[in-house]
């Protein structure tokens, strides 16, 4: 990344809106169009540094959503940032890394955890929500594909084999 943020969560939405702002960016016109939407090259890059100065994990996901705050994202900037071996999952497990070796009450949060499955709890998970999960409470099965709970655990399996 090489830029500064106060937290995950400013710099997780940080880098999806530069990562959206350099996709409209490589298009001829500086406003134009990713996959059928419009995006504002410059607008959306403006945004991104926003987070830069936010100081607030709660404002920066408000920010990095789609209500009032946020920028609406294109589904190819999403399916860039969300996918399997997308862009969010490199960032995001840079964050991880960062705090596991910053933040004492991280270690000692994994170290307890034993050899558990983690879970980025999201209580309205549905099937498709690419970063939480839920369990389900009939089933026993997961909802969601729970990337962040499952980079979390390779995070803390690569920890522990140093």
């Amino acid at each position: 990344m090489g830029r500064r943020y106060s937290g995950g969560e400013e710099a997780f939405h940080g880098e999806k809106f530069r990562l959206a702002a350099s996709m409209a960016a490589t298009l001829p016109s500086s406003s134009q169009e990713v996959g059928n939407h419009e995006v504002d090259a410059e607008a959306v890059m403006a945004h991104a540094e926003r987070f830069r100065h936010v100081n607030d994990p709660r404002k920066a996901k408000l920010m990095g959503g789609k209500g009032t705050q946020g920028l609406r994202l294109p589904p190819p900037v999403l399916a860039a940032w969300d996918g399997e071996n997308g862009s969010g999952v490199h960032v995001q497990r840079a964050i991880c890394q960062w705090k596991l070796a910053h933040d004492r009450a991280v270690q000692e949060a994994l170290e307890s955890s034993g050899e558990r499955p983690l879970l980025h709890q999201d209580n309205r998970a549905k099937a498709s929500c690419p970063w939480g999960g839920r369990i389900d409470k009939t089933s026993g099965e997961l909802i969601g594909r729970n990337r962040l709970g499952i980079i979390w655990t390779q995070v803390r399996a690569e920890w522990r084999a140093t």
